[in-house]
């Protein structure tokens, strides 16, 4: 997010100078999305993939707190099946030390799901919401979920990527307090790799996390 969509003036200009000099062939712009996008190949799921992310603790102007720091590790241990559908299993490191924390996931269509409905990404319906999470009454805050159509560039300690950006706007109901946009949540994908960047906030504090890709494996 706080990153730019708009390029430079001057590559504009030699941009279009190229398209006036071919006018019989397409000038292809740097940020079109391909006509179709496999989300395995952003859901990485084989198992022996992993990512390792480091974790900081950010402010509202993305600031971290040099007193805390950890780093984080997700890895596919393999798969299950759970209600007669396979899912791959995702398992936690934190600082070198497997934790109990396991999550499940799989590819359905065009969408990597997490078990119970949540939706983690989509290929399809770019700029359009795709899946609407919600807090229940009688003070509710609504998500809606959606994936941009404009690659996005992310600089994270693994390297600088062109990424898919999704993106959760939030709505307040029955007297919660509004979330400011510094706390909707944000996730960085990147074709042939997964996921390079994130933020999880909590709706009524002051200080969030910062997840950057550091190092990863996939097949």
């Amino acid at each position: 997010m706080r990153t730019t969509l708009f390029l430079p003036a001057l590559c504009a200009a030699v941009l279009l100078t190229a398209c006036r000099k071919e006018e019989e062939t397409a000038c292809p712009s740097p940020d079109t999305t391909p006509a179709h996008l496999s989300v395995s190949a952003f859901s990485q799921l084989d198992s022996g993939n992993y990512w390792v992310y480091d974790r900081h603790r950010v402010d509202s102007m993305d600031v971290p707190d040099p007193t805390y720091y950890r780093r984080d590790s997700l890895f596919i241990s393999g798969d299950t099946v759970l209600d007669g559908q396979t899912w791959s299993v995702v398992r936690l490191a934190a600082n070198g030390v497997v934790s109990g924390i396991i999550e499940y996931w799989r590819d359905s269509a065009d969408y990597l799901l997490g078990r119970y409905g949540v939706v983690l990404f989509a290929s399809t319906n770019l700029g359009q919401v795709i899946w609407v999470d919600s807090i229940p009454a009688p003070s509710t805050v609504s998500i809606h979920y959606s994936v941009g159509s404009a690659l996005v560039p992310v600089s994270v300690p693994a390297g600088i990527f062109q990424s898919y950006l999704m993106t959760g706007t939030c709505y307040s109901y029955g007297g919660f307090p509004v979330i400011p946009a510094w706390k909707y949540p944000r996730d960085y994908w990147v074709e042939g790799i997964g996921r390079v960047k994130w933020y999880d906030y909590f709706a009524a504090g002051t200080t969030g996390y910062r997840y950057q890709l550091v190092d990863y494996h996939v097949q």
